[in-house]
């Protein structure tokens, strides 16, 4: 689990090992359809709507999916709530569909890994590594809007000192109307 900005992202996968096995092209076949993982489906949720490469999810789990090429994979975040790789695929519970260029890695990794990097407040990157490829899937989350969205509410209410204070920080870090953010503070100084 981890918090980018204010959306808790979670991710449940199995790791698999290499073992001595040749993986891309062989164990997992290059063109088709791979639950991205072991055992059951790999899922990710998000707590907001999210966008992942540029397209929009909707807050809740998805399956991922994907079909593993050499320069490229396809990524599929699929709406199902099924453990394995569905025997029918279902166009409609396709949520996203992500075409994600490989990254050559110079060190064998031996286990599968799915993992949140990258983290600032705003965006991260889904990265997945394995054998000697990695996939880094751009994320972005709505931390702006939310926090826009709770000043707004919060000063129509009756803010405290702390709130005037807070408001004003966050304006003054994003560089926002300025004078509001004077204003603020000196409302917060005037309560305090």
């Amino acid at each position: 689990n981890q918090i980018v900005g204010l959306t808790k992202v979670e991710v449940n996968y199995s790791r698999p090992a290499i073992r001595g096995r040749i993986i891309m092209g062989d164990l997992v076949p290059y063109g088709e359809i791979w639950r991205t993982g072991a055992n059951a489906n790999t899922t990710i949720s998000f707590s907001d709507n999210v966008k992942v490469g540029g397209k929009n999810l909707k807050a809740g789990m998805y399956s991922i999916f994907s079909r593993p090429g050499i320069s490229m994979w396809e990524i599929f975040f699929y709406k199902s709530d099924n453990s394995r790789l569905p025997r029918e695929w279902d166009t409609n519970k396709v949520a996203a569909v992500l075409e994600i260029d490989t990254i050559k890695l110079d060190q064998t990794k031996e286990y599968f890994t799915l993992a949140i990097e990258n983290i600032s407040n705003s965006s991260a990157n889904i990265e997945m590594t394995w054998e000697n490829v990695k996939i880094s899937i751009p994320l972005e989350v709505p931390t702006e809007e939310k926090t826009m969205a709770s000043i707004n509410k919060t000063m129509r209410g009756k803010p405290t000192a702390s709130d005037y204070y807070g408001a004003a920080i966050y304006f003054r870090e994003t560089g926002r109307d300025l004078k509001k953010a004077k204003k603020w503070i000196a409302n917060a100084i005037d309560m305090d």
